[in-house]
């Protein structure tokens, strides 16, 4: 797996297409919009994972700002073909290695959503608190424990 970082503004077309397909591919709320941007897109650092030209894994964090006191762990996707072969993992282990490199006083927060709270509990995050969003669905709020 190659794994490449990059702020919102230097990422190219090429990897903001194959972000948008693979966000649009897990995330509803995604699937609605031609182009996919949300309003943490420009402030938070993206990791991409390339098994050779496809893009297999993405995941942002989010940094402390206004809203969040902690960084996030944001729109953590594995390609579907590449699911349960510790691609998740992987990914996960980057993106709070990253985190923790740029805020190590801060504690990691994830939202998840139920079909994905278990793999978090099973890389070590506790569950903070569960919200219940505008559409009725749940929202898992988790930290890192160390």
């Amino acid at each position: 797996m190659e794994w490449i970082w990059n702020n919102y503004l230097d990422l190219d077309d090429y990897h903001l297409k194959h972000i948008s397909r693979l966000r649009k591919s897990f995330f509803a709320e995604d699937s609605k919009h031609p182009f996919v941007k949300d309003h943490y897109d420009e402030m938070s650092l993206h990791l991409l994972g390339f098994l050779k030209k496809d893009l297999v894994a993405y995941g942002r964090v989010i940094p402390p700002h206004k809203e969040f006191e902690n960084p996030y762990l944001s729109r953590i996707i594995i390609s579907e073909g590449f699911r349960n072969k510790g691609f998740g993992k992987a990914l996960i282990s980057e993106l709070i290695d990253k985190s923790r490199e740029i805020y190590p006083q801060n504690l990691i927060k994830v939202s998840s959503l139920s079909s994905t709270v278990e793999f978090y509990k099973k890389n070590n995050f506790t569950q903070q608190k569960l919200i219940i969003d505008d559409t009725g669905k749940e929202h898992f709020i988790l930290i890192k424990d160390d």
